[in-house]
């Protein structure tokens, strides 16, 4: 206690030093739960969707099951799509840059083509208006539509509750806004996409597409059977696709051949993915 007053009675003596080392101290603590916060959104917080420890990322791998880091091409994310079981259902998304005309001319935005039951699979409703859907977008007489985000309707838009219905101006076609997802959302990949558009704009927003894909499967246990049903898949496709020769792949340098399709969490953050990795492992170890 005397250790404990003395203490006290120099830091009163000196309010200047005592003020600094404060505030010292709150800028560290302040700074350390900024980095917590962080990592724990990059590396561990689940992601906001419906039953997130569900989802499972498809991913190209080698012979011994490392990822090769590459995406699928259509014929691959199509056929997946048909064959999906033991998998509650699958879907895909994929990355573009389109030129979005501005009033100063054209900028690149990042955007995301998905599967029409993108949103539904995922759980996500739309904060304003409402998100496409299969049956929807099948029967609609305008199929240029964006859902946008969150953060892209506040920029661009400054919150406005009249976004429905506006429009949008990439690689030179119209797109109707019929949505804003909720706040927080953005997308299964590491970079958050300003809009998302069906499927169906593959072509005719000409723009080069590969598709990662993602799985529900409700039960862990199911990993070992899940891969196993996807090789004949790919044995199948792999045969359909020996001659088949894609510029766009020279051109980004991406290898379209793999050996076998591998499954990762999807559901939580890149932590979250390299723990799943080991309990992957450990299935397939404990199956064999």
């Amino acid at each position: 206690m005397t250790d404990l007053r003395f203490a006290l009675r120099q830091l009163l003596k000196h309010p200047g030093f005592t003020a600094v080392a404060v505030l010292t101290l709150a800028l560290g603590i302040g700074a350390n739960l900024a980095i917590f916060g962080i990592l724990n959104e990059l590396l561990l917080r689940p992601r906001p969707v419906s039953n997130p420890d569900e989802l499972w990322a498809i991913k190209p791998a080698d012979a011994a099951g490392q990822p090769t880091y590459t995406s699928l091409l259509r014929p691959y994310y199509e056929a997946l799509r048909r064959n999906h079981r033991p998998f509650k259902q699958i879907i895909g998304y994929a990355g573009i840059n389109p030129k979005l005309k501005t009033a100063e001319g054209a900028e690149r935005i990042y955007a995301e083509i998905v599967s029409t039951d993108y949103f539904s699979f995922l759980g996500v409703v739309p904060e304003l208006g409402r998100a496409f859907t299969s049956k929807v977008y099948a029967n609609t007489a305008n199929p240029y539509v964006a859902v946008i985000s969150h953060a892209f309707w506040q920029s661009r838009f400054g919150g406005s509750k009249d976004v429905i219905g506006r429009t949008l101006t990439l690689n030179n076609r119209i797109i109707d806004i019929i949505g804003v997802a909720p706040a927080g959302f953005g997308g299964l990949g590491l970079m958050q996409p300003s809009l998302w558009m069906p499927d169906g704009l593959e072509k005719t927003l000409d723009e080069y597409t590969a598709y990662s894909l993602v799985a529900r499967l409700d039960d862990p246990r199911l990993v070992p059977a899940a891969i196993d049903s996807l090789a004949p898949v790919v044995a199948e496709l792999t045969k359909e696709l020996s001659g088949f020769k894609d510029p766009q792949w020279a051109r980004y340098g991406y290898n379209p051949k793999f050996q076998r399709l591998w499954l990762e969490p999807a559901g939580r953050g890149l932590l979250g993915v390299m723990l799943g990795r080991q309990q992957v492992l450990g299935f397939l170890r404990f199956a064999s």
